[in-house]
């Protein structure tokens, strides 16, 4: 009996000291060879024991995280800072060490995800319906197909870097995202899909989410998806397209085009998505009907300022009613169909500055400001002029169109939306204007906002001799302020607007000495 035990104990022993050995590493998703620094793999090979914790892996001389771990066979994510080239790979287990194997890390190595009975799963030929989410989150599948013109999130490993950097084994941020550095390129039947956005998944390690615009026009269908980053190509997933039904794509600030899926109540908002009809309709406000076009937040019907149906956008002013933090539901009617609807993020206040493009040049983003009490553009003299209008207001009315760089001293107005709540006053505890109304435009009461924001003219701060609702507008807010004598000179000075809580915008005016 006694040496039964030590022949069982001895075999123990034996197995425990096995030492590690690799024979392969493929990609999660599609089992190939071709991965990148950040990707999911599956590590083949025997003696890896049971538990993440009690084996490591190192790649290229940086510790792989280990998700997890069966005796065959292991799921790592690649270290993220890895430079793309070859890399020898070790397995390590109660200090044994596998021989090493060798790796080639490219710079890219896209594979989307393929659905089945799960979420996620590995596919060996990575092959039929995509892994798609609509914008209301829901599922993509034959049952529920997407739209044209719809805004769908497919999910991939292998996209590469981010900004900002999320290390080995972390979960992803939601705010901010960690975007690609590169920006993949999506086709859908072969047709370039516009991408809104490309970054790691919230909450997950490893995985990106890839948000595009299926293209219009497509009929009820099946259509295959591929996407390309760099030079590397994805496997081809299919998309279940159902009929065309209205679509909102994204929300962002009227002004700045900026702060997607993020509102203040009371402020101008722009809608893309697709659609909405044929007809155009740029008056009528305070109407919440254009062309038997609606849009609702938490079922308010939004007053609307343009209907651009030809471009896919509406310009409409978010409800006052609405709360100043949390989320609400955004919902868009065309005739008697209903889109999905898609969660808006709400805050106190978030400015954008109106601005006016410079045919000239196109990244100019100056800043829609007028000379105190006049109707005189303060814009660079290059600008006035691709804009076909006077460059030098001298000796004109001010009632005349010109445009004009500042001087310093000057008092201008500087116009925006998004900067919260404004009253009669700027009193705390007053009324702010109802949703459909507009601020007197006799100035009678003034309404002020509750929030003074903070402006700096070249870096240098600002006087704010007035923030509130511009009269005879609504949404529409004029901050008036004067320029600092040491502002600095150039047809590029920056303007910078900070709320008392942080959000801010920038854009540029141009000043003369």
């Amino acid at each position: 009996m006694r040496r039964q035990v030590c022949l069982l104990a001895c075999a123990t022993v034996s197995l425990a000291l096995a030492t590690p050995a690799v024979n392969g590493v493929v990609d999660q998703v599609r089992y190939s060879g071709r991965l990148a620094p950040g990707s999911l793999a599956t590590v083949i090979g025997s003696d890896f024991g049971t538990a993440p914790g009690s084996v490591s892996v190192q790649v290229g001389g940086k510790a792989a995280y280990v998700m997890q771990a069966v005796p065959t066979s292991m799921d790592i994510q690649i270290p993220v800072d890895l430079a793309p080239g070859k890399v020898d790979m070790f397995v390590e287990r109660l200090n044994l060490r596998s021989l090493p194997f060798s790796l080639t890390l490219e710079a890219y190595a896209p594979s989307i995800y393929v659905r089945d009975s799960g979420i996620f799963f590995q596919n060996p030929n990575a092959v039929g319906e995509g892994v798609f989410a609509g914008a209301d989150l829901r599922t993509i599948s034959s049952e529920s197909p997407a739209s044209p013109g719809e805004a769908v999130s497919l999910f991939a490993v292998g996209l590469g870097a981010t900004n900002p950097v999320v290390p080995t084994g972390t979960v992803a941020p939601a705010d901010p995202l960690a975007g690609t550095v590169a920006w993949p390129r999506v086709t859908v039947a072969g047709r370039e899909a516009t991408v809104l956005s490309s970054a790691l998944v919230p909450g997950q390690i490893g995985r990106y989410q890839v948000v595009f615009a299926v293209p219009v026009g497509l009929e009820v269908g099946a259509y295959p998806v591929k996407l390309k980053i760099g030079e590397q190509e994805s496997n081809t997933v299919t998309l279940p397209v159902g009929k065309p039904t209205p679509q909102i794509t994204s929300i962002v600030n009227a002004a700045s085009f900026r702060s997607t899926g993020v509102a203040v109540p009371g402020s101008i908002l722009s809608l893309f998505g697709a659609n909405f009809g044929s007809k155009d309709k740029l008056t009528g406000f305070p109407a919440t009907d254009f062309e038997g076009v609606s849009v609702t937040f938490n079922r308010i019907p939004a007053p609307l300022f343009h209907l651009i149906a030809s471009q896919n956008q509406i310009n409409l002013l978010a409800p006052v009613e609405l709360p100043e933090s949390g989320f609400v539901t955004v919902q868009l009617r065309a005739g008697s169909l209903t889109s999905s609807s898609i969660q808006v993020k709400m805050v106190p206040a978030l400015p954008g500055m109106f601005f006016i493009s410079d045919p000239s040049n196109r990244v100019r983003r100056t800043a829609a400001a007028l000379l105190a009490n006049t109707a005189w553009r303060v814009m660079p003299q290059a600008q006035a002029r691709a804009l076909g209008i006077p460059d030098n207001c001298s000796g004109l009315p001010a009632t005349a169109l010109c445009g004009q760089p500042a001087l310093p001293g000057d008092s201008i107005q500087v116009y925006a939306t998004g900067l919260g709540r404004a009253t009669p006053g700027g009193d705390p505890g007053g009324r702010p204007l109802a949703t459909g109304l507009v601020a007197p435009a006799d100035g009678n009461p003034l309404y002020v906002t509750v929030q003074k924001p903070v402006v700096k003219v070249g870096g240098v701060p600002t006087e704010v001799q007035f923030s509130g609702l511009a009269p005879g507008f609504a949404g529409l807010y004029q901050i008036n302020l004067r320029i600092p004598p040491s502002a600095p000179a150039g047809d590029d000075v920056e303007v910078t607007i900070s709320m008392p809580d942080g959000p801010s915008d920038t854009a540029t005016i141009a000043i003369r000495k």
